[in-house]
């Protein structure tokens, strides 16, 4: 794993100004796919209870790991061969989910929104319960 990270971090380190300028374009289409899938989570999500959403000031540290991650293989896949293909695949992804992501998708996240509340409040509570039992067997062996 230490060897992978490695590769990824050396690649960053000898990119050239193209190279950087090019993962620059990647994540900000990256950025645009994150931001219209959370735009479709957060209608889904409307009534799920509000303790059991994500706060966003305790998820930025993970983001910002996930986002150093991602560029580190942006560059070292660009690096190994993989450009043309990193130039096709993200751009069609953003224009897919555009496309798709219409009045009519956003009625139906909107219609679903109470039965995935539903169904988040009672995977909770499933997983609370199993919690407690499973804390309850360790303390009591």
């Amino acid at each position: 794993m230490f060897a992978v990270l490695h590769r990824l971090k050396q690649a960053a380190d000898e990119a050239t100004e193209e190279d950087l300028e090019a993962m620059l374009r990647d994540v900000g289409i990256l950025r645009d796919v994150v931001l219209l899938i959370g735009r479709m989570i957060t209608i889904l999500a409307r009534e799920v209870p509000d303790y059991l959403k994500a706060n966003k000031a305790e998820m930025l540290p993970a983001l910002f790991s996930v986002g150093r991650f991602v560029m580190w293989a942006d560059l070292s896949l660009r690096r190994n061969g993989y450009a043309d293909a990193i130039n096709a695949s993200p751009p069609k992804v953003l224009e897919q989910l555009r496309s798709e992501f219409d009045t009519k998708l956003e009625q139906e996240l909107s219609a679903a929104s109470p039965q995935f509340g539903r169904a988040m409040t009672t995977a909770a509570t499933i997983f609370e319960n199993d919690l407690a039992q499973l804390e309850n067997q360790l303390t009591t062996t």
